[in-house]
């Protein structure tokens, strides 16, 4: 059962509000740096994929697969994290949904997510990549055991995964990106160069594409990322996560400008 409800009701939410939650929630991408005299990533940098089993279609598109290819290939080290999630085995409308985007109308097999851990999964489609450079020694690390952004990193850093790593970049959803990073900067406080690089999420069936001029176009992405922004509610009132003085005061005007709509 989730803890937040990832497709919650929605109060109203004005022009103000909806540029508010924009501006905090989808937090612009942050390439690696390159060292000026060999063109190359430092040796201590790792690109992890974040788990996601709904949106394999965006992550692996032909788009991004081109971007992971030729800006991400020759960065050291690749974590791939993502178990089995149980929530998956409860039938309710998250399940469904999830179901649904991932089979594509019957191109891949549900069981899989009941059956193989996510990484696994991702890996996977990773490895049709045309001469993939993930392959021998470079091949990634995977993560099996998680089915949370928090558990994502403690396991990885179990698995010793962190060891050396001095710059970190994360793939994620684009309207995820800042709890992603405030997760890992709770987590991970050694490491200090975090950011994000990130797809965008769609719901082909309904013509949605979530990002950050079009998620509030339509009622379900609209869900989808105010339940994003429940998220980081709640999860800085349990000292989850790590957000910095001024996504605070942005997060707190915004729980103010929601309660004058009331």
């Amino acid at each position: 059962m989730r803890f937040i409800d990832k497709l919650p009701k929605v109060p109203y939410l004005n022009k103000q509000s909806i540029q508010m939650i924009t501006d905090l929630l989808f937090v612009p991408d942050r390439p690696f740096n390159k060292n000026s005299n060999n063109n190359k990533y430092d040796k201590n940098s790792a690109l992890q994929i974040m788990g996601n089993i709904a949106f394999l279609k965006d992550i692996f598109n032909d788009t991004m697969l081109s971007k992971i290819y030729t800006y991400y290939s020759a960065v050291p080290r690749l974590i791939i994290t993502g178990g089995i999630n149980p929530a998956y085995t409860v039938d309710n409308e998250e399940t469904k949904l999830v179901k649904h985007l991932y089979t594509e109308n019957g191109k891949y097999d549900w069981k899989d997510v009941l059956t193989i851990p996510q990484s696994f999964i991702m890996n996977s489609r990773l490895q049709k990549i045309p001469n993939n450079p993930w392959t021998g020694e470079k091949e990634p690390l995977l993560e099996t055991k998680s089915n949370n952004t928090k558990a994502n990193f403690i396991s990885v850093n179990q698995m010793g995964g962190y060891l050396g790593i001095s710059h970190i970049r994360m793939l994620t959803t684009a309207e995820s990106t800042l709890r992603v990073i405030a997760t890992a900067r709770k987590i991970l406080p050694k490491i200090k160069d975090i950011g994000t690089i990130s797809y965008i999420p769609t719901f082909p069936e309904f013509d949605i594409v979530c990002d950050r001029n079009n998620w509030a176009n339509h009622q379900l992405s609209r869900r989808y990322v105010y339940g994003e922004f429940l998220r980081i509610v709640k999860y800085n009132e349990m000292d989850e996560i790590k957000l910095t003085d001024i996504e605070k005061a942005q997060m707190e005007c915004i729980v103010k400008e929601l309660s004058k709509q009331r």
